[in-house]
C-alpha cells in the first residue's frame, strides 16, 4: 500500500521545493533534465531530441504543435534563428513538481530574448517570460532519469485580463490584446483559446468552494493555443479549513464545433507555499 510522502529537494537556485504525492514519479532529481532542456535547444539538437519519448507532444505558440519526429527540425530551426549567442533562453526560478501515477508534472519559469531584443523579429515583445509545463515519466535508461512525454511553453505575452469585480465576465480589452496577438502571423493559434475562458474558470473555482473552503483566481491567466488544445495557466489562492495556500493551476481545455464552451480534460495544481 502506497502512503502519502513528502520530498524536499534543493533546486538550481539554492532554494527548496516540496513534492507531496501518492506516488514516486517525481522521486528522482529533475535538475539535470531541466538544465539539459535549456542548454541543448539550438546547440546540441541530437541530445535535445533524445530527451523526448517517441510519442511525445510539443506545444508552442510560435512553432505550433509538433510530434517527436518533428522535434529535430524544430531544434535546427531555432539554431538557425539564434546562432551562437544571439539569443538567451534561461531558467528564471525553481521548478514546481506534482506527481500523479507514473507522471511527474513540472512547471518551470523561463526568460527569453534575442540579444539585442527584437533584433531579427521586430515588435516581438522581447524580452519575455513564461512557463515551461513539462510532463515526464521516470526512465531508468535515461542518463537524466526521466523522458519527456509532453512539453508546452506558456508565454506571458498571451495573458488574459482578469475581471476582479465580475470574474465570470471577460474584460473588453481581451479582444484588443490577447485575441489580437493570437491572430498574428507568428502565432500557431487555430482558435483553440478564442472562446472566453472566464466562465469555465469561475465555475471550476466555485465548484471547489463550500462553507469551509474558498478558492479564487488571483489575477490574469495565460493561454497557449496550439494543437487543438488551449493550455491555461491560472494563479490561485485558497482557504481550506485552517490552511491558506497559493499556487498555479495548469488546465488543458478542449473545444470543438459541438461544444459551446470548453471541456477541462486535465487540471494540475502546483503549490507555491
Amino acid at each position: 500500500m502506497i502512503k502519502n510522502w513528502t520530498l524536499v529537494c534543493t533546486g538550481l537556485f539554492g532554494l527548496s521545493y516540496t513534492v507531496t504525492s501518492l506516488a514516486n514519479s517525481c522521486a528522482k532529481d529533475v535538475t539535470p533534465l531541466i538544465q539539459k532542456i535549456f542548454s541543448t535547444l539550438g546547440n546540441d539538437c541530437s541530445n535535445y531530441v533524445s530527451l523526448y519519448s517517441k510519442n511525445a507532444r510539443y506545444y508552442h505558440q510560435h512553432d505550433g504543435f509538433k510530434t517527436a519526429p518533428e522535434l529535430l527540425k524544430t531544434c535546427q530551426n531555432y539554431a538557425t534563428f539564434c546562432p551562437g549567442k544571439s539569443c538567451k533562453f534561461q531558467q528564471n526560478g525553481n521548478p514546481m513538481l506534482v506527481a500523479r501515477e507514473n507522471t511527474c508534472h513540472i512547471l518551470v519559469p523561463y526568460l527569453w530574448s534575442e540579444i539585442p531584443a527584437n533584433n531579427k523579429a521586430p515588435n516581438n515583445l522581447e524580452p519575455h517570460t513564461g512557463w515551461e509545463y513539462i510532463a515526464v515519466s521516470p526512465d531508468k535508461n535515461s542518463p537524466f532519469k526521466y523522458t519527456i512525454n509532453s512539453f508546452a511553453e506558456i508565454e506571458s505575452t498571451y495573458s488574459v485580463s482578469f475581471n476582479w469585480s465580475e470574474p465570470s465576465n471577460t474584460p473588453s480589452n481581451v479582444a484588443q490584446s490577447t485575441l489580437k496577438l493570437l491572430a498574428l502571423e507568428n502565432s500557431a493559434s487555430k482558435g483553440e483559446c478564442d472562446k472566453p475562458i472566464a466562465p469555465i474558470l469561475t465555475e471550476f473555482f466555485k465548484n471547489k468552494s463550500n462553507r469551509e473552503n474558498t478558492w479564487k483566481q488571483q489575477g490574469d491567466a495565460i493561454v497557449l493555443a496550439a494543437g487543438g488544445i488551449c493550455h491555461v495557466l491560472v494563479p490561485f489562492a485558497a482557504q481550506v479549513g485552517d490552511l491558506l495556500k497559493t499556487g498555479i493551476f495548469v488546465f488543458l481545455l478542449e473545444t470543438n464545433v459541438s461544444l459551446i464552451n470548453y471541456k477541462i480534460i486535465q487540471s494540475i495544481e502546483f503549490i507555491i507555499n
